[in-house]
């Protein structure tokens, strides 16, 4: 097995590859395998969609299904006389033939559409110049599958045959020798996106053919593996809570049809891991923590949360988000947390503060229900003094400038001159005194 980043373009990621090359020892023909390959999807091998008996020729063909990559490859495929296959990640605007042989290393003829596809696989020998006959190709929306045999053009030596099948996730070839020279298969990458570029960006060589076996196969997983199950467990030291008053846990979720998502809590000792039976279903929209009881101590206890997504659908998956849970203690009864606005609140203190709450303008709760009135003053401990409340002041300088005129006659000016007089200030002197702190 192979692996391999099949990469374009400023380094642009098409796919993880996994290449698996099987020598076949049986008798099996290609003709064979096509009809195997239809098998596996359900086709009818006896009826063809078309063919490419030709030379020197390209085909663009639509199809019902693609692959489904690290980027999204359009419906449809390239079909070469010279022995070649392309894919595409958008649909081409101009499918007219056009020769890309001086593009390809180890390619002496090839011709594909005018806006290239952008991965494109090439199996022939180097240098001769070949044509296809015999060919055939069927689908359905599950993939299709192609037959093709190659030769020399005008000559019966150098010829083998083929069978293709294409899914989401992957490309078969079924490679059979029938009498000529061996050869490889390539995988090349263009720019893609309709473009009309014939650079070639990467060559990735994925197997010898026909070297030490009239027979191969070669299994290419070209497509992202998309999964209909996935596990996400959190855990939290709770071991300060020494008695649980109450505990509450809520979350958002999307389930489209076909989804769920499953949240499980436990309780368990520090150092060890929930088993199965420690797991407590937790179902959407209950409040409480249900894996923690009002009144117990959870001294050296972690609380974990299991989240569980499934689908029916690799393409269709649920979603949790702003999942929140806390556990009150009874110590919670005793003590109010005030939360000042950052502008508003206060560094520096003297003497005592107060605090005074109207019930009748709050809704603050407690266990027993509302709150009532109360105002409580207090010293408040452990302030910082900040001599520079929150914003930087600025301290903004005018200066007067006073100017006495002086008349003066000049009797040898034109009377048309005008004379322009800029006054400025030269110095400024600012005597700053030190204040101390100031109680803002």
């Amino acid at each position: 097995m192979m692996e391999l980043e099949i990469t374009g373009k400023e380094d642009l990621l098409i796919a993880k590859t996994q290449v698996l090359v099987k020598k076949d020892e049986t008798n099996l023909t290609a003709l064979d395998m096509y009809e195997n390959y239809c098998g596996e999807l359900g086709i009818n091998e006896n009826i063809s969609k078309g063919s490419f008996n030709a030379d020197d020729s390209s085909w663009f063909i639509e199809t019902l299904s693609s692959i489904k990559g690290e980027i999204e490859f359009s419906t449809g495929f390239n079909y070469s006389s010279e022995a070649g296959l392309g894919f595409y990640n958008t649909t081409p605007s101009n499918i007219s033939r056009r020769s890309i042989a001086s593009s390809i290393p180890n390619v002496s003829r090839m011709y594909t559409t005018f806006n290239l596809p952008l991965i494109f696989f090439t199996f022939r020998p180097p240098s001769q110049d070949l044509r296809s006959e015999n060919t055939k190709w069927n689908e359905n929306e599950k993939g299709f599958c192609i037959y093709a045999e190659h030769r020399r053009y005008n000559s019966s030596t150098d010829k083998f045959a083929l069978a293709i099948q294409v899914t989401e996730k992957e490309v078969k070839f079924f490679f059979q020798k029938i009498n000529g020279t061996s050869h490889q298969l390539y995988l090349n990458v263009f720019e893609g996106n309709d473009s009309t570029n014939t650079t070639l960006y990467n060559q990735y060589h994925l197997a010898n053919l026909f070297s030490d076996s009239e027979r191969t196969e070669v299994i290419i997983n070209l497509g992202k593996e998309y999964k209909t199950y996935g596990m996400f467990t959190y855990n939290k030291d709770v071991s300060n809570v020494e008695q649980v008053l109450s505990s509450e846990i809520s979350w958002m979720q999307e389930t489209p049809e076909g989804t769920q998502v499953i949240v499980s809590t436990a309780v368990i000792d520090k150092g060890n891991t929930p088993e199965s039976e420690d797991w407590i279903y937790q179902p959407f929209g209950s409040t409480q923590i249900l894996s923690v009881e009002e009144g117990a101590n959870l001294s050296n206890k972690n609380l974990f949360i299991k989240v569980e997504l499934e689908t029916s659908n690799p393409k269709i998956s649920p979603s949790i988000n702003q999942m929140d849970f806390k556990i009150m203690t009874s110590n919670d009864m005793k003590y109010m947390q005030l939360i000042t606005d950052s502008l508003e609140r206060f560094h520096n203190v003297e003497g005592e503060l107060a605090i005074k709450y109207d019930a009748s303008k709050g809704n603050l709760r407690g266990a027993g229900g509302s709150v009532e009135s109360f105002e409580v003053s207090f010293t408040p401990e452990d302030l910082n003094p900040t001599p520079n409340p929150y914003v930087s002041e600025n301290l903004k300088i005018l200066a007067t400038v006073k100017i006495h005129f002086a008349k003066v006659n000049l009797h040898y000016l034109s009377p048309l001159d005008q004379g322009i007089i800029t006054a400025r200030v030269l110095n400024v002197n600012l005597d700053l005194i030190h204040a101390d702190i100031i109680n803002p």
